[in-house]
């Protein structure tokens, strides 16, 4: 009877994040912005000095003086103040750490006044300027004072710093591990096990010492000693929260046994150099080999540091290697995605209160999950609301009595999704509210003297025999929905581990996509999923701005991070094609990165207006464009490094294509740096993907050749022109009706793309 089924194509598309791009993210990823000014640096000094020789000789761009200009009106004065302030930071020389120290609370007093604008709505017209500007000055600001607090650490202080950092660790895994544990029955022992209780409060006494390091030691014996489980407790034990733990008093160990003893200063002040150098660049260009850089400093960081780099690679994490692709679905889209409404009719023969009751009834259903808090892991309640409605006739030797019945129902049991695979944590429950109304009665007495008292009696003894039928009612419903709901629960969500395995993870693993980090957290109104796509010589997220508030429906957040690390994985490095090739090349990573087949292709409207608006904007380009030559012949000439990157600005996402062109009969065109920007906008029905002006520079400034530049032009922008696509969004569902989405909103920001889905 209640069969409940969840279409694995659809919760997919929320737990995994692959077809979530279908909603949005696939007509995004053509775009891009770049600044390509080269900070200039003081030669590294000898160490010892703070911030000396390590920062821009100037306030870098996007942080320069003419950058606070964009706060005018009420916030001219202090904008104008900024920029002086910031500055003057850039070019302090000789500055004591004391002095050093109060350059930053300054700039720290700037982001304080920023946020505190950021959260008040009165300020909602500046939040996009104010969301720029506060996010490059907080990467660097929150480096400058980790670099400031980390040289002045002491042996002592670093090991306390050490401990505290490692104790807190294993008091948050050990919390996640108690907190699945109580949620699956009788694995409560287990906590015994890895003597749970005691690992919880391992930070909270300093002086604790040697029992305390005994104490990781031995709970490290215990999960690493497998062999001496059966075959079923090393697999339970294999679970993620006990790897986890495992870790986390692993690492415990290591920071008591670590002997700490003074830095080289020197080395450490030319990683450092290296480090700023290299975040410089990327803020600048945006290129693989500065991400490669700042990841390479980052894993010497830990031997160098007093703390093992702790603050430092703490800042780093923030910023530089976050979370870069995330998920926040409401409740209520959730329930959207997976619902299936079903109906049911059958005949009702029973026997109730000494009555032979007859008659039909019909049972719609219908699946909804309902989200609890978790802090580890997706935590719900597989849902199947329920109505019986029955006409019904209840006969004796006397009377018959006519019923009608509204009967409601909810069946629920609680699922764990830890990334991987569901598990059917507790057992289930049901609860049914039975409403039995009597409408009429015949008895024997009808058509006599005596009818109308005879059904007044026979109606009086039908109600007071309520109660009994509806806790009859209640037993019956109980009996019929709930052992096929259990085995339905199960069985369904077995197999969507299975199906989420092999048509999610196993192709995102084999595109080298698998995020190598992920956290999914769940409130009572909320799902939040968070991914890092990133190689280890690759950069992740910066942490998310608060502008990217989460709607009623689903919010996808791309950093562009994302974007540069799949197409990286692209096949264009180095490679001479044609406009078509490229298209092809592009839609087959569509396919085989994010399982969504899209189509490139300009429609004749959008070809026409991209070919009218080339020939406008060849005047003053230095060389006109033959309109006899045969596209089809041309070729793209690909650089071998970075071809296609991302850049997501303010209000603009840009496409920066490094490559040249080879025409037929014709000299190459040397390779260019062309940026394609793209802004996005909700009108009506449509999302309106506008191109703006195709910027096109030579590689080394000084040999740019505008004749050139505007033979590539044309035919970039002839490649991507001005699109529209249909803001309604449809997952197909081969079990029933599919999930219809819109597009509410799109938003490119400090390095994020959002999308809002309704």
């Amino acid at each position: 009877m209640a069969t409940l089924r969840i279409d694995p194509m659809r919760l997919g598309t929320i737990l995994t994040g692959r077809r979530v791009v279908h909603c949005g993210v696939a007509a995004v990823l053509l775009a891009c912005f770049i600044v390509s000014v080269s900070p200039a640096f003081d030669e590294a000094g000898d160490g010892g000095g703070g911030l000396t020789g390590l920062l821009p000789a100037e306030a870098p761009a996007g942080l320069d003086f003419e950058a606070w200009m964009v706060l005018d009106g009420a916030w001219a004065e202090w904008s104008e103040a900024a920029g002086d302030e910031v500055a003057a930071f850039y070019e302090m020389e000789d500055a004591s750490i004391e002095e050093q120290r109060e350059a930053v609370d300054k700039l720290k007093k700037l982001m304080a006044v920023m946020k505190t604008a950021l959260e008040d709505s009165r300020y909602r017209s500046l939040f996009d300027p104010l969301t720029v500007l506060h996010g490059r000055l907080a990467r660097r600001v929150d480096l400058y004072e980790a670099i400031l607090d980390t040289q002045e650490l002491t042996p002592e202080d670093a090991k306390a710093s050490m401990m505290a950092g490692a104790a807190d660790r294993v008091e948050r895994s050990t919390a996640a591990l108690e907190n699945e544990m109580n949620r699956i029955r009788g694995a409560a022992a287990w906590l015994t096990y890895v003597r749970a209780d005691e690992l919880k409060s391992i930070g909270s006494d300093p002086e604790a010492g040697d029992a305390a390091a005994d104490l990781a030691r031995e709970v490290y014996r215990r999960l690493d000693a497998t062999g001496a489980l059966s075959q079923d407790q090393q697999e339970f034990l294999d679970r993620p929260s006990f790897n986890d733990l495992k870790v986390a008093v692993g690492k415990y160990v290591e920071a008591t046994d670590r002997e700490i003893s003074a830095p080289d200063a020197a080395a450490m002040h030319d990683q450092l150099s290296r480090l700023i150098a290299a975040i410089e660049e990327h803020e600048s260009d945006n290129q693989s080999t500065s991400a490669s850089e700042i990841r390479s400093v980052y894993g010497s960081l830990g031997d160098l540091a007093l703390d093992g780099g702790l603050r430092l690679r703490g800042v780093l994490a923030r910023h530089y290697l976050n979370y870069n692709f995330l998920v926040v679905a409401s409740e209520d889209f959730i329930g959207r995605a997976i619902r299936e409404t079903r109906t049911e009719s059958r005949g009702v023969n029973d026997y109730v209160a000494g009555a032979s009751v007859r008659g039909s009834s019909t049972t719609s259903m219908t699946t909804a999950v309902d989200l609890k808090p978790s802090s580890n892991g997706m935590l719900f309640d597989a849902v199947l609301n329920g109505v019986t409605r029955s006409s019904t006739s209840g006969s004796t030797s006397q009377a018959t009595i006519y019923s009608q019945g509204n009967h409601t129902f909810r069946a629920a049991r609680e699922v764990y999704f830890d990334g991987e695979n569901f598990a059917v944590t507790g057992p289930g429950r049901i609860n049914v509210n039975p409403q039995t109304y009597h409408t009429g009665a015949r008895t024997s007495y009808d058509g006599g003297l005596f009818a109308g008292t005879a059904r007044r009696r026979a109606m009086s003894t039908a109600r007071s025999r309520t109660g009994q039928s509806n806790a009859h009612t209640r037993r019956k419903i109980t009996e019929q929905v709930l052992p096929e709901f259990n085995q339905e629960v199960i069985k369904n969500f077995s197999e969507l581990s299975t199906k989420v395995e092999d048509e999610w993870h196993k192709p995102l693993r084999e595109s080298g996509l698998f995020p190598d980090s992920q956290s999914i957290a769940t409130t009572d109104r909320y799902l939040y999923i968070n991914n890092r796509v990133a190689s280890p010589s690759e950069l992740g997220g910066d942490v998310r701005s608060p502008t990217f508030a989460p709607g009623g429906g689903a919010t996808i957040h791309v950093h562009e991070s994302v974007l540069n690390n799949v197409f990286a994985k692209v096949n264009l490095a180095g490679r001479a094609m044609t406009e078509v090739e490229v298209r092809d090349e592009l839609e087959r990573a569509f396919d085989d990165f994010f399982g969504v087949e899209v189509d490139l292709s300009p429609t004749e409207e959008e070809a026409a207006a991209a070919a009218e608006e080339g020939a406008e904007g060849e005047e003053g380009d230095g060389e006109a464009v033959d309109e006899e030559e045969d596209d089809a012949t041309m070729q793209f000439l690909f650089a071998e490094t970075d071809p296609i990157r991302f850049e997501i600005g303010e209000g603009t996402i840009s496409l920066i294509l490094r490559t040249g062109l080879r025409r037929e009969g014709k000299d190459d065109i040397p390779t260019q740096v062309i940026t394609v920007p793209l802004t996005y906008q909700i009108d009506g029905d449509k999302v309106m993907i506008e191109r703006g002006s195709v910027r096109v520079a030579a590689m080394d400034r000084s040999q740019t050749d505008f004749a050139q530049a505007g033979v590539l032009r044309k035919r970039v922008q002839s490649a991507f022109p001005s699109r529209s696509r249909d803001r309604k969004l449809t997952v197909e569902n081969e079990d029933g009706p599919p999930l219809v989405m819109y597009v509410s909103k799109v938003k490119a920001l400090d390095g994020w793309l959002g999308i809002w889905l309704d």
